[in-house]
């Protein structure tokens, strides 16, 4: 299944992300927000 998934705001590119998952979407805002979430299988789409 696709999906899309679009952020704007400070510090965030313009660039297109391949190969992301949905499982990666609270790595990412978790990163933006200062959090953490260890025991996530996700990733930083933004790293």
């Amino acid at each position: 299944m696709r999906a899309s998934f679009m952020i704007a705001g400070e510090g965030i590119g313009t660039e297109n992300i391949e190969n992301a998952c949905l499982i990666d979407v609270a790595p990412t805002l978790a990163a933006i927000m200062g959090a953490k979430l260890p025991d996530a299988q996700g990733r930083d789409l933004l790293k």
